[in-house]
């Protein structure tokens, strides 16, 4: 905690005697400092006047002597706040020709001891809630201030500032601290500290209007997006909560709460949201590169709003190296809907790379919803496909009913993006059967999963796995795009893209009814927003038994906003390219 006493001598003399200021025959100062380190030598160089000429050119020696002289006592001013009263500074001010060189050595003593501590929070209005005065005392007890030990202002100053950030948040905007105090009594070397809190009537929210220009989205639809009921006791997070559901609708360009405390009656805050919509269009177009797919060019247009409904259609075409694809997808918000869905699909998508050779085309819908940190969601797809198999190009009817699980912490999308510990799984289950307008029957279960840690030193350790199993009364007639492969950017690195997995009568990957896949690597910062990485993938794609790949690399990764932009150098240790090393390009979240 620095503490800067001004000094209006000093700006005088800057702007009265300018020449005070000018160089002596292009002499410097150096300025050494000794004894402290760490924080306790930041805050003296913050605080002591002379600090700011180590290096410069010299001012006038009289100047320069004044600064000397107000050195020792603005190092013992700055070493206070951190409990050291008994502090010794010896200063030596030498002319060494063409250098002033000033020596300050400090002892900075025994810290000064607490023997009191008075620090507690006072209701003395209506009722709360536990979990609210549980905050306040969680701050206290991690501000670590008790008998015995050496004082710390900025401890006591920081619990100060939290105490009246969480008063903010909780609504009590009528405290105030009753008793403010640190005593310090240097003839018996002790300090006593008192801090006492008042928090008064905790307010509460009243009535809730979303006010827009023009009915552009039903109330009813408005309301889904409010979890504030009236008369509830006030947290701000509660209403950065409705903020972040509103914002993510993609509806609105503004979103602006007004919920201040001179609004009150009886304690009670109406809350008025403002809301400005954005253009319901949004065109995109974007050429981008991947090592799995080569260059690719996508263009597509989202009706963010078709009508007061909130229902939105997105479509979209895609065209790289390796294939093309055209989609579209209309969606209807229902229950909870920022997370709450209903959605109907149609799509075609073509591929035709060194692994597998198909044309498809979808017609389907899904049922999507929240159930805690869980996204569930139930679909129903008709697909018909034409791929390639040992020279021959069969053609496959499925109707496929699915389930779908996954569980990401933390939930937050901003928190996904560049991860310091968390952790994703997804569950998923499809199949289809003859008696049910399907070609073949068939049942495909997988799991897979990636768990981040951030260990001492901000070193990142990286799991990540994948298992799957098909189960089919003829393999021959499962498609390729339900066939399972290995191999590229985020599967098994140093090996091409999806070039691991059974071979057929032609010597090209036909695709396999399991999967198994598995990834360590180990991350360690070098320089801000960049680090270097370590790993181990290895992997099959197989029909009876698996024949483990391996690829080993060193990658670089840098921390940008839409999430780390990995370079990865691997070399493949097993069949197919044995030996070959690969370099990997891919951007995106962790989780």
């Amino acid at each position: 905690m620095k503490h800067y006493a001004p000094n209006f001598l000093i700006l005088m003399l800057l702007f009265l005697h300018p020449a005070a200021v000018t160089p002596q025959d292009e002499r410097t100062v150096s300025v050494i400092i000794r004894g402290v380190e760490g924080q306790l030598l930041r805050n003296v160089q913050g605080t002591v006047d002379i600090w700011q000429l180590n290096g410069q050119a010299a001012p006038s020696e009289a100047q320069l002597r004044y600064l000397h002289d107000l050195a020792s006592e603005q190092i013992k001013s700055s070493l206070t706040p951190f409990g050291y009263y008994r502090v010794e500074a010896k200063s030596r001010l030498s002319d060494l020709g063409r250098a002033w060189q000033a020596v300050y050595d400090i002892t900075p003593g025994a810290q000064i001891p607490i023997r009191e501590v008075d620090i507690r929070t006072v209701v003395d209005g209506a009722a709360d809630n536990g979990q609210a005065l549980g905050q306040f005392a969680q701050a206290a007890a991690e501000a670590d201030i008790v008998e015995g030990q050496a004082l710390n202002q900025q401890a006591y100053d920081s619990l100060k500032q939290d105490w009246q950030t969480l008063a903010a948040r909780l609504g009590y905007f009528d405290a105030k601290f009753t008793k403010s105090q640190i005593r310090i009594d240097l003839r018996a070397y002790e300090a006593r500290i008192f801090l006492n809190y008042a928090l008064g009537d905790r307010y509460r929210f009243g009535e809730l209007k979303f006010i827009q220009e023009q009915p552009w989205i039903k109330q009813d639809l408005l309301d889904r997006y409010n979890d504030i009921s009236e008369g509830e006791l006030y947290d701000a997070a509660v209403l950065q909560q409705l903020q972040s559901g509103l914002a993510s609708s993609e509806y609105y360009e503004d979103i602006l709460i007004r919920a201040a405390p001179d609004t009150a009656i009886d304690k009670t805050i109406p809350i008025d949201v403002n809301l400005t919509p954005k253009n319901p269009r949004r065109y995109v177009f974007g050429v981008g590169y991947g090592t799995d797919t080569g260059a690719r060019v996508k263009w597509g247009l989202t009706g963010r709003r078709i009508n007061d409904r909130g229902h939105r259609i997105v479509s979209e075409a895609q065209i790289s190296e390796i294939g093309s694809g055209i989609a579209g997808e209309y969606t209807m918000p229902t229950g909870d809907p920022r997370t709450d869905q209903y959605r109907l699909r149609a799509s075609f998508e073509r591929e035709d790379s060194d692994a597998r050779n198909f044309k498809k085309t979808l017609l389907g819908g899904s049922y999507r919803f929240r159930d805690g940190l869980w996204f569930k969601t139930y679909s129903l797809d008709f697909q018909f496909e034409e791929f390639e198999l040992e020279e021959q190009t069969p053609t496959t009817r499925l109707l496929v009913p699915g389930v779908e699980w996954t569980r990401t912490y933390p939930a937050e999308l901003d928190k996904r993006i560049n991860v310091r510990d968390g952790n994703w799984i997804r569950l998923r289950l499809r199949g289809g059967s003859e008696s049910l307008l399907s070609d073949t029957t068939f049942a495909q279960a997988s799991v897979a999963g990636k768990w981040i840690e951030t260990m001492r030193g901000d070193h990142r350790f990286i799991v990540r796995g994948a298992v799957g199993a098909t189960w089919a009364d003829d393999f021959t007639r499962v498609p390729s795009s339900l066939r399972f492969y290995t191999g590229g950017d985020r599967s098994v690195r140093g090996y091409n893209f999806e070039v691991i997995g059974p071979l057929g009568d032609d010597s090209e990957v036909a695709g396999g009814q399991h999967l198994l896949e598995g990834s360590l690597e180990y991350e360690v910062p070098f320089k801000t927003r960049w680090s270097v990485a370590g790993f181990i993938d290895s992997g099959d794609a197989f029909d009876d038994s698996p024949n483990l790949r391996t690829g080993i690399g060193l990658g670089l990764r840098w921390q940008s906003p839409v999430g780390p932009v990995r370079f990865d150098l691997a070399r493949s240790l097993d069949e197919p390219g044995r030996g070959n090393v690969r370099l990997h390009l891919s951007v995106g979240p962790d989780l």
